[in-house]
């Protein structure tokens, strides 16, 4: 007899779960969220150490605010160097139901 463990048990039985799920009583959810950087005005004071680390260029000092464009990739660099920790990676969630619209 061979002996099977771990990840491929695991798969294995949600294969066999899946298999018996009634699909005609489901109803589906799923859980939608968008990311952001949110830079607080109030902590931040133009240093500029973002702007420098920012890998695809997309955080500007302009008319002294800082902006962050549509290429930020979220990758996080400019929290890490923020001495002021002005920066913070914001998500918001919204569960509902799969044909529902995220507004």
């Amino acid at each position: 007899m061979i002996k099977i463990g771990g990840l491929l048990e695991s798969l294995l039985q949600l294969k066999y779960i899946s298999r018996n799920y009634d699909s005609a009583n489901k109803t589906e959810f799923e859980i939608k969220c968008i990311t952001f950087i949110e830079v607080d005005v109030t902590k931040c004071n133009l240093c500029g150490e973002c702007e420098k680390i920012c890998v695809t260029n997309s955080m500007k000092i302009n008319n002294e605010a800082l902006e962050i464009d549509k290429s930020c990739i979220l990758c996080g660099l400019c929290i890490l160097v923020c001495p002021r920790n002005a920066i913070a990676m914001k998500e918001i969630h919204k569960q509902g139901r799969k044909d529902e619209r995220f507004v």
